[in-house]
């Protein structure tokens, strides 16, 4: 049978050819990737309607970015800068290259301070006046993960370092010796140590004062502690947890040392007062407490420091007048002082080659090029606190009843048989003496917010106006100032 075998030939080249032709290459079927952006809320901005004469134009939250597809969806913690708003609550996240805010995170409680660790944000959360909590936010949910609650007294300042979280606190009231000797009642209170990595407190370290601000440095703790109406640094070796007070004693009443905050520069403290009517900002050891320089801001009443911060190896303080002055710590000279506007600066910090300065008054965040000493950017961080009550009633007093004599104060805003309170811009506690002079004894301290009856007066030494006082939670009794005749410490109440 010929044609049998021909066709089994043929068959049998066909299979050969196909089995060296090339296979075609199957296509390959990817899923695409889901690439999750939080968008910055659009929301209808809060409405807040603030006098021109007192806030000036600052952008509104209608005028927040929104992320395109080329921006940066998830900025890490040491890629944004991070501010609060105490009235609305919020911690804002803000872009530092187009200074626009990217997310608004809402919490509980009210957000009092933060530091920025590398991979967290880290943030006081007050949920009364004597309790806390440290939030852990992760800047790549932008929400908050952790909240570590402060059983210890009521958390105050907060600082990190490259391994730890440090909290500061102020508890109770206890009597223990003050730097003059004596012993004094006073606020206690501690360090608290939390390990990120366990989200955990591992260590509480006592304090004999409200801990106000926290230094890191290497094995070395150095903190600035508030005590009634004075502070004091404390060098805390935290291999041995031996304390040395800085310094170590008060020995004369020419200067007591009342620091409000600091920082440290070439191995010496550069601080800031207390007292909001000075005009000072100081340099001194931390070996042994001494001042070495002061340098004064100003000449005017609003020229008071209220925040520093280091930038590119130069000082910079901003003013209560809306003036920011750099100062060159080798020479110890103002080299510069610019007008940034009508603000009410209550901090600065320096990031990402810019000075940003905050006003909680005002609720806005400044920028600032340090090199050109230009404004760059102006920024609503959301809803302005209500004002300040200040003293509205004004009675005339015969300058005849003063038992001293003070030729230029003939009116005061206080009368017998009113109640005040201390203003809670006031720092500073008020000394409550047994005579009003500043000669006689401390009974006890007038603390901010804490609310007297005035029971005599007035009483006129040493060029200002004493009350006889009550306080109305604890019952005792004594001489305070209302004022330093250019600023009232005193508020009346209805």
């Amino acid at each position: 049978m010929k044609y049998p075998r021909l066709l089994i030939s043929f068959l049998t080249l066909v299979l050969l050819l196909a089995a060296c032709s090339p296979r075609p290459t199957p296509t390959l079927q990817v899923p695409p990737t889901e690439v999750s952006t939080t968008l910055a809320p659009t929301d209808t901005p809060i409405s807040q309607e603030v006098p021109a004469t007192s806030t000036p134009d600052i952008p509104t939250d209608s005028e927040m970015a929104t992320p395109t597809s080329s921006a940066t969806p998830e900025l890490a913690s040491k890629e944004s800068i991070w501010v609060i708003n105490r009235v609305d609550r919020t911690i804002l996240r803000i872009d530092p290259v187009t200074s626009k805010i990217r997310q608004k995170i809402t919490v509980d409680g009210n957000p009092i301070e933060l530091a920025v660790a590398s991979d967290y944000v880290w943030v006081i959360e007050a949920v009364s006046s004597e309790n806390s909590n440290i939030l852990k936010l992760d800047p790549k949910m932008d929400e908050v993960i952790r909240s570590i609650p402060v059983r210890s007294g009521e958390a105050v300042s907060i600082a990190v370092d490259k391994d730890f979280v440090w909290v500061g606190t102020a508890e109770a009231y206890e009597t223990s010796i003050g730097l003059s000797g004596e012993e004094e009642y006073a606020r206690s209170g501690s360090i608290l140590k939390i390990d990120p990595l366990q989200n955990a407190i591992v260590d509480n370290i006592h304090t004999d004062a409200v801990v106000s601000k926290i230094i890191p440095q290497d094995n070395i703790l150095w903190v600035l502690e508030t005590k009634n109406d004075y502070s004091y640094f404390n060098r805390i070796d935290l291999d041995t947890r031996l304390m040395q007070p800085i310094p170590a004693s008060i020995q004369t009443a020419e200067f007591v040392p009342q620091f409000r905050d600091a920082i440290l520069v070439d191995g010496s403290f550069w601080t800031i007062p207390m007292d909001h009517s000075s005009q000072n900002i100081f340099r001194v050891d931390p070996q042994n407490g001494d001042v070495k320089t002061i340098i004064k801001m100003g000449e005017g009443p609003r020229d008071t420091p209220t925040g520093i911060a280091l930038a590119d190896n130069s000082i910079w303080v901003p003013l209560l007048n809306g003036r920011l002055s750099e100062i060159d710590p080798q020479s110890e000279n103002i080299v510069k002082t610019i007008y940034i506007g009508d603000y009410q600066p209550s901090s600065i910090f320096y990031a990402f080659g810019s000075i940003w300065i905050e006003s909680i008054a005002q609720s806005a965040l400044i920028q600032v090029d340090p090199t050109t000493y230009k404004v760059i950017s102006t920024l609503s961080t959301g809803s302005v606190p209500p004002p300040t009550a200040t003293p509205t009633t004004t009675v005339t007093v015969d300058p005849s009843i003063y038992e001293g004599s003070c030729p230029d104060i003939t009116t005061t805003p206080f009368r017998i048989g009113m109640r005040a309170r201390l203003s809670d811009e006031n720092a500073i506690p008020n000394r409550v003496r047994g005579e009003p002079t500043n000669d006689s004894p401390i009974l006890w301290y007038l603390q901010p917010g804490v609310i007297i009856d005035i029971l005599a007066g007035p009483a006129c030494s040493d060029t200002w106006v004493w009350w006889n006082v009550i306080n109305e939670d604890t019952g005792e009794t004594g001489w305070t100032a209302e004022g330093n005749g250019t600023q009232y410490w005193l508020v009346p109440l209805p």
